[in-house]
């Protein structure tokens, strides 16, 4: 069976979902990467190489990110030699944290989630597979007396980056997951 040829562009950052400190992370980049890693994964798509894609889109100066108008698609697919063109945003970034007494210390034990959706445009016809991933993480953070490197803030709460990349990971995997199980269908009703 012939795999799709795909590219996956920056995801946009829905600016309603979180807070700006969170906008200025590069999520947007860190979900385009995984979601490409996921889908070279499958045995259903060949992804086009990120660092192609940034090169060729830059001498071409086409817009890459967020919403993508059907003629932008047209033209980005014909650049990259794809088929299809995906893009979408990181929706959002939220976490909950719970105290749990260690000792006379104790610790925030952090739970991230992070929401994407993705739409796979067909460069030819403009037609659409929209897909959402969510990914959940969690961590702690011991009081010690210490500074914490490796957070960020998300309203009062501190939550590590590393638990963030987790669950855009988790949220890129589940996206691949729909995609994979709306393509057949997808497929037939393009022929």
């Amino acid at each position: 069976e012939e795999k799709i040829r795909v590219a996956v562009m920056d995801l946009g950052q829905f600016s309603g979902a979180m807070t700006s400190d969170l906008r200025s992370e590069k999520f947007g980049a860190v979900a385009a990467e995984y979601l490409t890693e996921a889908l070279a994964d499958s045995e259903k798509f060949f992804v086009a190489a990120q660092e192609h894609i940034a090169e060729k889109i830059a001498a071409e100066n086409l817009q890459t990110s967020g919403e993508i108008a059907p003629s932008m698609a047209r033209k980005i697919a014909k650049v990259l030699n794809v088929d299809y063109i995906i893009f979408g945003t990181v929706n959002g970034v939220s976490g909950d944290t719970m105290t749990l007494e260690i000792l006379s210390n104790g610790a925030n034990v952090h739970t991230v989630r992070v929401v994407l959706i993705v739409q796979m445009m067909y460069a030819k016809t403009g037609r659409l597979i929209v897909a959402r991933g969510e990914g959940t993480s969690k961590s702690s953070l011991v009081k010690a007396g210490t500074k914490s490197a490796g957070y960020i803030t998300v309203g009062k709460k501190k939550i590590s980056l590393n638990s963030v990349d987790n669950a855009i990971y988790k949220a890129a995997c589940a996206v691949v997951a729909d995609l994979e199980a709306q393509l057949d269908d997808f497929i037939a009703d393009n022929d």
